[in-house]
């Protein structure tokens, strides 16, 4: 079993910033590595998309069961809310030999306050009085 903890209790980061990964497993009897995958995720209605930001490996040995990773984040996208659509972050850890994965979802944003897209009004029509009738 792989548990993974990050820094930010509240898995909240600013973009550019650091995020400390803390992985313990279970199984600390041979070499193998751990692959740590940093992407987003759109989460809508119909087409769900991903992209992989940033990948890190760490190799294991035995006897060595905790491991500390530091990754600097990219700036962005933003990770937001609409009525239609939704950006996540996401970090999977997958251990190898064996692959067992662990994951934790955490936000990209510039501040503390989730971003949330207020739904867009369609413009309204103005009919004009012309010379000649209404345009």
């Amino acid at each position: 079993m792989l548990i993974v903890s990050l820094d930010h209790p509240d898995g909240v980061y600013l973009p550019g910033s650091t995020m400390t990964v803390k992985v313990q497993r279970d199984d600390d009897s041979g070499n193998g590595r751990i692959e740590l995958v940093l992407f987003w995720y759109t989460d809508d209605e119909g087409y769900d998309d991903s992209v992989k930001a940033l990948t890190s490996v760490v190799e294991t040995f035995p006897g060595q069961s905790r491991y500390e990773v530091k990754m600097v984040l990219p700036e962005g996208p933003y990770s937001f809310s609409g009525s239609l659509i939704k950006l996540c972050w996401r970090l999977e850890v997958t251990e190898q030999p064996g692959g067992m994965t662990a994951m934790v979802d955490f936000a990209l944003q510039p501040g503390k306050e989730p971003l949330v897209l207020s739904k867009v009004q369609p413009p309204q029509r103005h009919l004009w009085k012309t010379p000649r009738g209404i345009w």
